[in-house]
């Protein structure tokens, strides 16, 4: 038995199991692991911000139940019974190896699962794999306990039967890509390194050159004898795959602006966004970056994360035309 921790959900039944797969279900790990689990977790999440004795996973929704969001960036919650924490997994049976493929598909999923490890507990000996590397896992805890006011926590999240679909597609994308990805290097190595940009802090502005750097990887044409600008090719094609999204990114959700504001335009003032901090310069909101002005950096981050992975995703359905389109 293989069991997938996931680390950002916790809003589910406890006493329920969701079929993913005919050997996967979700659930609450068993009593009897919880505290291989938390030893696990304990190796990458220290908690040593806080010198005062106190529950190690005080910041935790497995163990405490959002009640509500303060003004201050806090949360209000209450602890939860043991019988009732939340330490969600991917229960796999029938299987002695390491499957990299669902921590990658939930990883993908709009609700950003992340799945830091698995581990096995068989003849009592616990065995642990990192999902996408060690650096990830322990970068993933230590924001969780970066002190910064009024930063706000995520709210705890739920899986809904969207979500399961959700995830049932992209594992099926990535197992049949696993199949041809030697014919499509570009899209391979911009998915290897999409997973491993979770080494760099969320609180680092040079997380948004390295989601960029895959964008350019998945679109941009570097042929020297047809060259156009990066950031025009970018702005070009990513006007069109917008168009062909499941769903379209609606630029009002993210960033005010005038009716007309497109995809494109928003995406040219990121690349120069992302320039300013590549070669050092100063960001300038008042001129050049004007668009970005009322945006909170996170903010940024978020949606340039959420453009490249409609991309991803896009381009695991339809291979041969992005890289017919990387072409033009």
């Amino acid at each position: 038995m293989i069991y997938y921790f996931i680390e950002n959900l916790t809003e589910i039944d406890p006493n329920s199991e969701i079929k993913i797969l005919d050997n996967l279900v979700l659930k609450v790990v068993p009593v009897e692991l919880q505290d291989s689990l938390k030893t696990l977790i304990k190796r990458y999440n220290p908690q040593s911000v806080f010198p005062e004795a106190q529950n190690e996973f005080v910041k935790s929704y497995h163990e405490f139940e959002f009640k509500a969001q303060l003004p201050s960036g806090g949360i209000s919650n209450t602890l939860r019974k043991k019988s009732d924490f939340r330490y969600c997994v991917l229960e796999e049976s029938n299987s002695n190896r390491f499957n990299l493929i669902y921590p990658r598909a939930f990883a993908l999923a709009e609700k950003d699962f992340f799945i830091p490890f698995s581990f096995s507990n068989n003849d009592l000996r616990l065995v642990m794999k990192t999902s996408f590397s060690e650096l990830c896992t322990f970068i993933c805890y230590n924001d969780k306990n970066v002190i910064i006011p009024f930063r706000g926590l995520e709210p705890p999240n739920d899986f809904t039967e969207l979500d399961k679909n959700e995830v049932i597609k992209y594992i099926n994308l990535l197992n049949d890509f696993e199949e041809i990805k030697e014919e499509y290097p570009y899209i391979y190595k911009a998915l290897q390194d999409y997973f491993l940009i979770r080494e760099i802090s969320d609180f680092s502005v040079f997380k948004v050159v390295s989601y960029i750097a895959c964008l350019e990887l998945l679109l941009v044409d570097n042929n020297q004898e047809r060259l156009k600008s990066i950031n025009s090719q970018l702005q070009t094609k990513l006007n069109l795959l917008n168009n062909q999204f499941e769903k379209p990114i609606k630029i009002s959700d993210y960033i005010k602006g005038p009716g007309t504001l497109t995809l494109g335009k928003v995406i040219e003032t990121i690349y120069n966004y992302r320039s300013s901090i590549a070669h050092g310069d100063f960001l300038d909101f008042k001129k050049k970056l004007q668009i970005l002005e009322s945006v909170e950096e996170k903010q940024i981050l978020k949606f340039i994360k959420i453009v490249l992975k409609k991309v991803l995703i896009y381009s695991l359905s339809n291979p041969n035309l992005m890289r017919d389109l990387k072409k033009c």
